[in-house]
């Protein structure tokens, strides 16, 4: 897969997610990670969705992976604190902290 065919595929599963339909979108979202586990978008919006099911620790797992990559979001570095913060593991929030310098 190419660089304009992910961005076509992240674009769908956004529109997916607008739509409320968060299957298509998760669908759509491991198609990427199949070719490209490295897509930080595409965890990020996998984090999203994991997230808003309750799934924390998925998210948790999904934005470490995107906050491996060096085009991580800082909406992905606040959102791991977050959940860091929220599942009771305010130390891993401030080493991410650390880190983000």
């Amino acid at each position: 897969m190419n660089a304009s065919q992910e961005s076509a595929l992240l674009l769908l599963a956004q529109k997916y997610l607008q739509a409320r339909n968060a299957d298509l979108a998760k669908k759509t979202l491991f198609k990427i990670l199949q070719t490209n586990s490295n897509s930080s978008r595409a965890n990020e919006l996998l984090a999203h969705i994991e997230g808003g099911l309750g799934n924390t620790a998925t998210a948790i797992d999904f934005l470490n992976a995107a906050c491996k990559q060096k085009n991580c979001s800082a909406e992905a570095l606040y959102n791991l604190g977050k959940y860091y913060v929220d599942s009771d593991q305010p130390l891993k929030a401030i080493d991410l902290l650390k880190k983000s310098r």
